[in-house]
């Protein structure tokens, strides 16, 4: 198994554990709203969020990225 992969593995070990110990509902206010919902979504929609932004951003810079052979040569006329 690769060290990416290991990785990968024990991040979302580590980020299930900590939401499955913050079972707990707590408040929660946005605005005027209050609601109790539990902790664990609380602590799993930002780190979900965080990944979908920043796989969007690394398709986003991988297309808008011109492949180095596409590039016409620039002639160089200041060889004197």
């Amino acid at each position: 198994m690769s060290a990416k992969k290991m990785g990968l593995v024990l991040l979302i070990t580590l980020v299930l554990i900590i939401a499955f110990q913050n079972l707990k509902p707590v408040p929660f206010q946005i605005l005027f709203w209050q609601v109790q919902i539990p902790l664990i979504w609380i602590l799993l929609t930002p780190f979900v969020l965080g990944i979908v932004t920043g796989w969007i951003v690394t398709l986003y810079r991988n297309r808008s990225r011109k492949p180095a052979d596409t590039a016409p040569a620039s002639p160089t006329s200041s060889e004197s």
